[in-house]
């Protein structure tokens, strides 16, 4: 196998694992707020809140390594 190929086959496999993650935490997120007796409104508030405020977080991120690029050896 080439090295092309072993680096996508790593960026799949951490892909798939961070996204099952983030699944079950959604998941378990969910059914423990329901479980401590908030309402449905209040979970889904949270929630919203919660991925609204990951997804702006996340592009700063992103510019920040698409202005910088790949670590020159």
């Amino acid at each position: 196998m080439n090295r092309i190929q072993r680096i996508k086959n790593t960026y799949y496999a951490f892909n798939i694992l961070y996204n099952m993650g983030i699944m079950v935490f959604g998941g378990t997120l969910y059914l423990y707020m329901k479980s401590i007796h908030d309402s449905y409104a209040d979970i889904n508030l949270f929630l919203s809140i919660f991925w609204i405020v990951g997804f702006i977080t996340e592009i700063p991120s992103s510019v920040i390594a698409d202005t910088f690029g790949r670590k020159k050896r």
